[in-house]
């Protein structure tokens, strides 16, 4: 056994050693305030979380986005100490599940000491997993093996890259905990397990190069993080010898048929759809859409873009029309057209008249899921194969009718897209306020989806609008973001009726705003701790488990989230529509590695599993649950 209780015949005598590296380890405490995404100028009760953070260098921290996603107030506490110092999020990467985190107080630095990074570990090397995890208030470390390194979905952002499965225990609590080689060098960050009553001990373990790109991609651009690029492409395997056939390629010849090109991406204008990729930056893509990675391994060529940072450029070898050619295509990060996540902002929210329009996002279609609402195969489908037309496009959708005489007739409207204003097609949220606010017409006229269709009488709308926020205690009608100006704040009310008024021009700013396994995917730890859904068991069939992030343990609270990967490989499968429940739970409750007293919140999970809630030890409880998956954009 080595100091760090690795079964390697490499030992690590020093216990000091051992003892510096257990000293900055820290265990983290974080209160969330998540959004209602039902009633967008709400905020949920407080909820409190444990996880787990390490000292690197820079006087920073190191810890998973999850575990401080939307948080009011971070402390951070060292081994052995009686004190909490606050922190402040530097710099946040959801779709890696890494955040840095800073503490100014001097106190808290002193003795302290950054811990060195280690290289990617082979397979079955001993790792040992340090962290907080349930079970106790004292540090914690489990040994394990490293069992594969492959590219995974991480269940914060639903982004796919390079990861590290173990055989070690990732428990609520364990989140955000660096896991290190027999050296005590850190080679990643715990943040989510696979779980299901098939499996047990299967953790995963953000890559030391996935955090280094997070690291350097926060370096270039000036403490902030801009995310994993792509091509901006979708493609076919040509591993039909018919196929490659009638696509003219030589026997030597392979590689990936482009079936679609991102518009709102820089490869638009160079690639096309029907072009075979045959190489990038030199590297042979092999028939099946993968690349060489180490001595007797492969990974998906997404692996190769996501060691790349959005500025840069790589060179593309194509085979088009029976000639091969080599062009150079910018990288860009990915938007899609259902928002996966806000970044920790609230979403934005219009009401007009009674109606309330958002933006759709994941987080939004969970809770309507999970309320059982009714009529979302539309907007499941637009979420899961729609693509942005434009940057600056978002669905918009009516949400719900707050009863009112103005709008007498449309009480039972909830959750259709809005196609058009008055005639004109609605391109975003932020566009339909503009319309709205500039509207000279006697009536509003809203057309759905299925060919519904609102009409409002302007004039009747300001006084009514005013009342309903009153009646229903909605602070603004806007939300902030769509206040663009103190002369606009008021516009809707006067130019919705018609009135005569001159509306502001945009500002600059504003005008430039104007396919793999789906069972294999993890979930993340989310609020509760809790695990994945699955599916009942039938017979002859194969039970899909699922991953969840290793998550923050709570105190009296509800919360929790993923993990971060370095500049390792992505590859990126679309956002997943996780299955989202909350429902009053007994005790306290384990998702992913994070654990939390009180209601049951899952945010992020994968279709197929079942969870399990977990108090302390034993079950507490057990339910099924509904998952969608779905790619925007």
């Amino acid at each position: 056994m080595n100091a760090f209780g690795g079964r390697s015949a490499v030992f690590v005598d020093d216990r000091e050693f051992m003892e510096e590296t257990l000293d900055n380890v820290l265990r983290i405490y974080c209160t969330h305030n998540m959004p209602n995404w039902s009633l967008p100028w709400q905020r949920l009760k407080q909820e409190q979380s444990t996880s787990t953070g390490f000292v690197i260098d820079g006087r920073r921290i190191i810890t998973n986005a999850h575990a401080v996603e939307y948080s009011t107030m971070i402390q951070v506490r060292r081994r052995g100490c009686d004190r909490k110092f606050q922190a402040s999020r530097y710099a946040v990467g959801e779709e890696c599940d890494l955040a840095i985190l800073t503490v100014e107080d001097e106190e808290f630095w002193e003795g302290a000491a950054p811990l060195a990074f280690g290289e990617l570990p082979e397979l079955t090397d001993d790792v040992s997993v340090i962290g907080y995890p349930v079970g106790g208030e004292c540090i914690s470390i489990t040994a394990g093996v490293v069992s594969r390194v492959e590219m995974t979905v991480y269940a914060q952002a639903e982004k796919e890259l390079l990861s590290i499965q173990i055989d070690a225990a990732i428990n609520p609590g364990n989140s955000g905990g660096p896991v290190v080689n027999d050296d005590g060098e850190v080679v990643g960050v715990a943040f989510q397990s696979l779980d299901g009553s098939d499996v047990e001990n299967i953790g995963y373990v953000v890559p030391v190069n996935v955090l280094e790109h997070f690291l350097e991609d926060v370096r270039r651009h000036d403490g902030k993080y801009l995310g994993f690029p792509r091509l901006g492409i979708t493609h076919q395997h040509l591993e039909s010898p018919a196929l490659r056939g009638s696509l003219r390629m030589s026997p030597q010849q392979t590689g990936v048929m482009i079936t679609g090109v991102q518009p709102t991406c820089p490869a638009v204008n160079v690639l096309r759809k029907g072009d075979v990729i045959m190489k990038v930056d030199g590297i042979r893509v092999a028939n099946d859409g993968s690349i060489p990675f180490r001595a007797g391994e492969r990974v998906a060529l997404k692996y190769y873009m996501s060691q790349l940072f959005p500025e840069d450029k790589t060179e593309v070898e194509l085979l088009r029309d029976d000639s091969v050619m080599s062009v150079t295509v910018p990288l860009y990060v990915s938007d899609f057209l259902c928002p996966v996540h806000f970044g920790g902002r609230a979403p934005s929210y219009f009401v007009l008249g009674g109606l309330v329009f958002t933006v759709m996002s994941a987080p939004y279609l969970e809770h309507e899921i999970e309320e059982g609402a009714g009529g979302l195969a539309h907007l499941l489908s637009t979420a899961e194969h729609g693509v942005r037309a434009s940057n600056d496009e978002d669905i918009v959708i009516l949400t719900q009718v707050l009863a009112h005489e103005v709008n007498v007739g449309y009480e039972g409207f909830s959750n259709m897209q809005l196609l058009s204003f008055n005639g004109e097609r609605v391109k975003s949220l932020k566009h339909l306020v503009r319309l709205a606010d500039a509207n000279r017409q006697e009536f509003l006229r809203f057309e759905l989806f299925r060919d519904r269709l609102i009409v409002l009488e302007a004039a009747g709308v300001p006084d009514a609008t005013t009342q309903i926020c009153k009646d229903n205690s909605i602070p603004s009608p806007r939300s902030s973001d769509l206040v663009f100006d103190a002369a606009n704040s008021r516009t809707t009310a006067s130019a919705v009726a018609g009135d005569e008024m001159v509306v502001p021009p945009a500002s600059r700013e504003e005008e430039e705003e104007e396919v793999e396994d789906p069972q294999r995917q993890p979930h993340s730890a989310g609020v509760n701790g809790g695990k994945p859904p699955r599916q009942p068991s039938i017979p002859g069939t194969v039970v899909p488990v699922r991953r969840k992030p290793g998550g923050r343990a709570g105190e009296g609270g509800t919360a929790a989230r993923r993990a971060e990967p370095r500049r390792g490989a992505g590859k990126e499968r679309g956002a997943r529509l996780r299955s989202a429940v909350a429902a009053a739970g007994a005790s306290a409750v384990a998702l992913g590695g994070l654990r939390i007293e009180g209601r049951d919140f899952l945010p992020r999970l994968r279709t197929g599993a079942k969870r399990r809630s977990r108090g302390g030890g034993g079950e507490s409880g057990e339910r099924k649950q509904r998952t969608i998956s779905w790619r925007g954009g």
